[in-house]
């Protein structure tokens, strides 16, 4: 009798103690690991990942196999999406040429990341950390603008009453308090929006990456500050090939000025045929000084070039390829 009352005790004692030392975590919720944008300053790899979002569903990272939503070709699936738009299908909540909630959600992640990006310590020595923000942020700028060309590529039209419109332009992070009923900016708005950052990111990109052996070789905004070959090409060198340079940037904007000049929109925008042909010999002449030369007659072939193939993991495109993104 005395050992059960000894047992009884002992176990009450314990479910006191357990009780006592659980309360704190039964009625206090531990810390949480979600990272708020203070939290990235100091973590420049997590930072990353806002851009890098940019990237996970870059427009032009696959291929559009809408041929079936016209006569040029017929799916025998009954679930295809296009042969259902074809069919009478086509609705408001069964639209398989939407576009516009991954390229507004990449849009967002970039304005996040522009908001953020100065304040971020990306390296320990300043010169090279000033450098990585140059190119973080050109790249940001660079992405937003290849966005705004497909937004207004897939979403920009003409209203009843003759408006040519774009979207709605938002430089800033949206959160749960932000205005989402604004109305959409006019298509020539967008494009001179479009053209600025282009200009951002021709400010701070160069015009392909790539290691330097010389100092002599560093760009003169950087040489002036006293940054060596090795700190620039810790930057801009083969690391970072197929992101976002200056000459893509260029490409972007003369793809966006065809798009304004078309004979879809010319009547509601500014941009002529001149500017666009301007903008893509600009874009061109990054060949050469005759790039019709450079490019293979044939078209479409690299493939079948071994060394070609060989040297695309190291991110060297065949000269008819300006990018792969």
């Amino acid at each position: 009798m005395k050992n059960r009352n000894k047992i009884s005790i002992i176990a009450l004692f314990v479910a006191l103690i357990f009780v006592q030392t659980g309360c704190q975590d039964m009625f206090e919720p531990a810390i949480e690991n979600h990272k708020d944008n203070s939290d990235l300053y100091n973590m420049p790899g997590w930072a990353t990942g806002l851009l890098g979002h940019a990237y996970i569903s870059n427009p032009v990272g696959s291929w559009s196999f809408s041929d079936v939503a016209t006569d040029d070709a017929v799916s025998n699936n009954p679930n295809n999406g296009h042969l259902q738009m074809a069919t009478g299908s086509w609705r408001a909540n069964n639209n398989p040429m939407d576009q516009w909630q991954y390229l507004r959600a990449s849009w967002q992640y970039l304005n996040q990341f522009l908001d953020i990006a100065d304040e971020v310590s990306w390296a320990n020595d300043p010169l090279v950390a000033d450098m990585f923000r140059d190119r973080m942020k050109g790249d940001a700028f660079g992405m937003r603008a290849l966005y705004m060309y497909h937004l207004l590529l897939n979403h920009g039209g003409w209203t009843d009453d003759g408006q040519l419109l774009g979207i709605p332009i938002i430089t800033e992070p949206e959160d749960l308090s932000s205005e989402f009923n604004l109305p959409r900016n006019t298509f020539q708005e967008c494009i001179e929006h479009l053209y600025a950052d282009v200009d951002s990111a021709l400010m701070l990109l160069p015009e392909d990456y790539g290691v330097i052996e010389d100092d002599s070789q560093v760009p003169a905004k950087y040489r002036s500050l006293g940054v060596t070959a090795g700190q620039y090409s810790r930057v801009f060198g083969d690391n970072a090939k197929n992101r976002m340079s200056a000459r893509i940037a260029k490409a972007v904007r003369a793809q966006a000025a065809l798009l304004a000049a078309s004979p879809a929109y010319e009547a509601g925008t500014d941009v002529t045929w001149e500017e666009a042909a301007n903008m893509m010999a600009v874009v061109l002449n990054g060949l050469g000084s005759n790039p019709i030369a450079e490019i293979d007659p044939n078209g479409n072939k690299w493939y079948e070039n071994s060394s070609t193939i060989e040297n695309l993991p190291a991110g060297v495109n065949p000269k008819e390829m300006l990018w792969r993104g």
